[in-house]
């Protein structure tokens, strides 16, 4: 049971830090990492460049690390 608690606060933890990101972040995180959508479709359904975008998720992600200092990096 406490492994699961632990999972559960981590959880809470990632949702909350998701919720602080910039309306833009906050988009293009959720579109790709929760809602699974190919990186190349996201540009098209946030009306953005492909380029622009991938700065977007990698300020988000770098912004997530910041807000999130105990998760183990990659």
């Amino acid at each position: 049971m406490p492994g699961h608690l632990v999972a559960l606060t981590e959880l809470t933890d990632l949702f909350n830090a998701i919720g602080r990101l910039p309306a833009d972040q906050l988009d293009i995180t959720v579109l790709r990492y929760l809602c699974a959508t190919p990186p190349e479709q996201i540009s098209g359904i946030v009306g953005l460049s492909e380029a622009i975008t991938h700065a977007i998720d990698h300020h988000a992600r770098a912004t997530l690390k910041y807000l999130l200092p105990d998760v183990p990096k990659e």
